[in-house]
């Protein structure tokens, strides 16, 4: 499981802070993957608040979303051609995942 939040605007920053410590008291930090993003955001502020991930745009997030549920990107002219290759569209960006 995923929670992904997003801002362009400063004062939401204080929102996401609260999304990391309501699943600390749940118990529910590790088992729920994190990640923030956005105009508003930094890398530091991600380690800072504690979220496991962090993206400036919707494509790079699609990527760190991927690596969480342990996708990983293959080298497009070696990618085997076989039916359980599944191909999916992330923000114009296609990743293919042998299941």
């Amino acid at each position: 499981q995923i929670i992904a939040t997003s801002t362009l605007m400063t004062p939401t920053l204080a929102g996401m802070k609260q999304v990391e410590a309501d699943l600390k008291e749940m118990g529910k930090k590790g088992a729920i993957k994190t990640m923030i993003g956005g105009g508003a955001t930094s890398k530091e502020f991600a380690d800072q608040i504690g979220a496991d991930g962090w993206s400036y745009d919707a494509v790079e997030a699609s990527h760190v979303a991927a690596a969480f549920l342990g996708f990983r990107r293959p080298t497009p002219n070696l990618l085997p051609q076989t039916p359980s290759n599944v191909l999916l569209r992330f923000c114009f960006k296609e990743f293919s995942f042998n299941l």
